[in-house]
């Protein structure tokens, strides 16, 4: 059975995550038809998207201090290296992308979607990266 201070740890993290993507999207939500022009409409994002990351980050902080010691390392050392071998790997894929290796992945994509896919893919690596060694290291120091 999953003791008390997981659930908490868990129930934290799920809050958190699910009211920052909440907070982001109330602009779409208000705002009937959006238009990027629209000055309202880019302060009410620009507003909701600070205080999502400032909600994330308190309910973030509030489940690794619920956390026990072990779960806590585990966190620290999966970020830290799952997340610099998902950035080695979010570079590979630029690269192979730069050289030309994959011709037509981004013909006629906008600037600006191409900057959302590259930040995407570097936060998608990092994470990817997180997970498998969270799993690793679940998996061999129990």
């Amino acid at each position: 059975m999953i003791d008390r201070r997981s659930i908490q740890t868990y129930a934290f993290g799920a809050v958190g995550v699910i009211g920052a993507i909440a907070i982001m999207f109330a602009p779409r939500m208000v705002f009937s038809h959006p238009a990027a022009a629209d000055g309202a409409y880019v302060a009410a994002t620009l507003a909701c998207v600070a205080v999502a990351f400032a909600w994330a980050l308190w309910f973030s902080v509030a489940a690794f201090r619920r956390a026990e010691e072990f779960a806590q390392e585990r966190t620290k050392f999966a970020w830290y290296w799952g997340s610099m071998a998902g950035v080695v790997v979010a570079v590979l894929i630029y690269g192979l992308i730069a050289s030309g290796a994959a011709p037509g992945l981004l013909e006629g994509v906008t600037p600006i979607r191409a900057f959302g896919f590259g930040m995407a893919s570097l936060l998608v690596a990092q994470l990817a990266g997180r997970l498998v060694l969270s799993a690793w290291w679940r998996a061999t120091k129990r």
